[in-house]
């Protein structure tokens, strides 16, 4: 057996476990919370915002899914 692949599959047994785990990512977490924002009445679909401080305008993401999930 090549070296690589006993090298890949040693790199894909540590590695599987954090890839593997429930949770969210950092774009889920700015989806949520522009979508509860929308729901909340702070900005708008084509004006999201994220906080008041970080990323005030956000239009550096799509607004569907954001949209889609304060309308929910």
């Amino acid at each position: 057996m090549p070296l690589y692949l006993v090298m890949a599959a040693v790199f894909l047994a540590l590695v599987s476990g954090s890839l593997t785990t429930t949770g969210m990512f950092m774009d889920g977490l700015i989806y949520g919370n522009v979508a509860t924002n929308m729901a909340e009445g702070v900005g708008l679909f084509w004006h999201p915002i994220y906080t008041a401080t970080h990323h005030p305008d956000l239009y550096h993401h799509p607004p569907l899914a954001m949209g889609m999930l304060a309308f929910l």
